[in-house]
């Protein structure tokens, strides 16, 4: 693959990880504009990975959305083992606005609440027939 593909891929990644991340805390790209400074198209243009973020605009928003810098970034080649997104891998399949549902939920439950909440959506994921499309 080109250097010029892999750093394309690699600001879209960035991006893809911003959105999970402001939406995990509840804020709007509006929110996140006006704390880091810039508007909410920019943010935008950060999440779809049509803009570059600098080092110093990804270490606020870090601070912004209360992660470590390197949630920010894929696994290198460890194989995933220190991805803080692998375990979000089984929710893949799920469209984008789903699954940031459900880790929302997810999120503002603890302890059995969220065990019970895991189990059931399991549960109802083995009985639906294979062939349904959404």
């Amino acid at each position: 693959m080109a250097r010029s593909q892999k750093l394309r891929d690699l600001d879209q990644e960035i991006g893809k990880r911003i959105r999970v991340a402001r939406t995990l805390v509840g804020m709007s790209q509006t929110q996140l504009g006006e704390a880091l400074g810039v508007s909410f198209q920019q943010v935008q243009k950060y999440e779809r990975g049509a803009n570059r973020v600098s080092g110093s605009s990804l270490w606020n928003i870090a601070e912004q959305l209360d992660q470590p810098l390197h949630f920010f970034f894929p696994p290198s080649e460890d194989g995933g083992k220190n991805d803080p997104l692998e375990p979000l891998a089984e929710l893949r399949n799920l469209k984008a606005n789903d699954a940031l549902a459900v880790l929302k939920s997810l999120d503002e439950t603890t302890g059995e609440k969220r065990r019970l909440m895991i189990d059931l959506i399991s549960t109802l994921g083995s009985f639906l027939p294979t062939d349904i499309d959404a």
